[in-house]
């Protein structure tokens, strides 16, 4: 489970539904263009977030959804961006400094405003993203998960006052309601991303079983076979792995 950040075009006027269905939408129409502001979104981000990052950026030719994405291993913090709509993400975990953490989350927000010209949306308050989070029932909640597993340490966790004791407290299950009616575009890039393998494995390994039966096969015939099952195999993990509905925990000693 994550925060999440949605920026898209909005029109004066428009509701952040409207926005959201027409951005969900948008198609791929300048790759070179969306790279070239990808990459000043990537260079300022640098300045921006904090400790170790990963970056992907696309190739121009490519056919998948995401433009660009760079996530800041230290703080969980990941930043994407797809045709008509980008993401500004983090997992639930303790922060050392919540303050500057999200200092760090409005920064990166405001690049890619200023970058883009999008308007930032907050999903889990159903409005406008105004620089303040929502985010305390998530956190609880992710202590509630360390607690009934027995936690990092073991120790206990000052949460469920309630006493639910791992049953979705009604805010709770209004707040996932509401982060739930947009999911960011990376579930449906890593579907795009093992479509693609599943499609080239099919292919591959389809022309070599036919090589290898109609007795014109050699050693290449084998090899394509094995990089098509490779394929199919890859692009069956990633296709689980993107339509997983699990939980995001902190990791270990957090």
């Amino acid at each position: 489970m994550s925060y999440d950040i949605t920026l898209m075009p909005r029109r004066p006027g428009q509701s952040w539904d409207e926005a959201l269905e027409e951005s969900n939408d948008t198609q791929i129409a300048d790759r070179t263009g969306l790279l070239r502001t990808w990459e000043r979104i990537e260079e300022r981000l640098g300045g921006v977030l904090d400790g170790q990052v990963e970056v992907y950026r696309s190739a121009p030719d490519s056919p998948e959804l995401t433009v660009g994405e760079l996530s800041a291993l230290d703080t969980g913090i990941q930043v994407q961006l797809f045709p008509g709509q980008a993401a500004v993400s983090f997992a639930y975990w303790e922060q050392a400094d919540p303050e500057d953490f999200h200092r760090q989350v409005r920064e990166a927000v405001r690049v890619v405003v200023e970058e883009t010209g999008y308007a930032a949306y907050d999903p889990q308050t159903g409005e406008g993203f105004d620089g303040s989070f929502d985010d305390e029932t998530g956190l609880t909640f992710t202590r509630q998960l360390q607690q009934d597993g027995g936690g990092a340490s073991g120790a206990a966790l000052p949460v469920d006052p309630a006493g639910t004791h791992g049953q979705p407290s009604a805010e709770l299950d209004a707040y996932l309601q509401r982060a739930s009616t947009e999911q960011p575009r990376r579930r449906f890039s890593g579907r795009r991303r093992a479509g693609t393998y599943l499609a080239v494995g099919a292919v591959v390994t389809i022309f070599a079983v036919w090589s290898l039966t109609s007795g014109n096969g050699g050693a290449l015939s084998w090899v394509a076979l094995v990089i098509g099952v490779v394929d199919l195999l890859v692009g069956v993990v990633s296709w689980r792995s993107s339509t997983s509905d699990s939980v995001t925990t902190p990791p270990p000693g957090t």
